[in-house]
């Protein structure tokens, strides 16, 4: 069987996390997955996706009302940020910083968490 990355459409991930799995354990398989494409996809493939990722992602963070998958959220942005590369990186923190100067509360704590992420990245 041959497997092409570039055909996956990770423009359904935020149905898949969001509004698919009404119980949080099914949120919690999707972000497994989500977190081992992020770990065994190529970094070509990931820095052409990693928009879509990171937005979804972050909606997830801020949007989803249990703790465990917010944490997972998160934990899968932190293994985004360390995986793509220097382009990519900055223009997701590029986001992350106009949310959080943004006028969008909600978005402010995801937001620093985004830069709390990327500060832990490189301890």
């Amino acid at each position: 069987i041959i497997f092409s990355f570039s055909k996956i459409d990770f423009s359904r991930v935020d149905v898949l996390i969001l509004y698919r799995y009404e119980h949080s354990t099914g949120r919690e398989s999707v972000l497994e997955m989500i977190h081992a494409i992020i770990v065994k996809f190529p970094r070509s493939v990931l820095d052409e996706q990693s928009h879509i990722l990171f937005v979804h992602l972050v909606a997830c963070l801020a949007n989803d009302n249990d703790n465990i998958v917010r944490s997972m959220s998160g934990a899968a942005i932190k293994k985004l940020i360390s995986s793509v590369s220097p382009n990519s990186l900055k223009s997701i923190l590029e986001y992350a910083l106009s949310w959080y100067l943004g006028g969008k509360q909600q978005l402010w704590g995801a937001a620093a968490q985004v830069m709390f992420s990327k500060m832990s990245c490189e301890s």
